[in-house]
């Protein structure tokens, strides 16, 4: 795992990032992405939508701002369109 660790802002070759590979930062590392990894990558991204969501809700209602769209994205939209 430790060669697979690279310094920001480096490409696998040791030159700085240039042209749309630095624009696109997925492209600098998606070349020794390991398919192994995916379950869990999935698990933290879970976990991390599922701490996430519930604290950016606190802090907006600490804010005293309005939680729009907080239930209401999950309806289904053939029931509310005329078609």
């Amino acid at each position: 795992m430790p060669e697979l660790i690279r310094s920001a802002g480096k490409f696998a070759g040791g030159g700085p990032v240039q042209g749309w590979r630095a624009a696109f930062p997925p492209a600098q590392w998606l070349a020794t992405y390991q398919p192994q990894w995916v379950t869990q990558d999935a698990i933290a991204g879970v976990t991390l939508a599922a701490y996430g969501i519930p604290v950016s809700l606190a802090y907006a209602s600490l804010a005293g701002l309005p939680l729009t769209g907080s239930g209401n994205s999950c309806r289904c939209l053939p029931r509310e369109s005329p078609l």
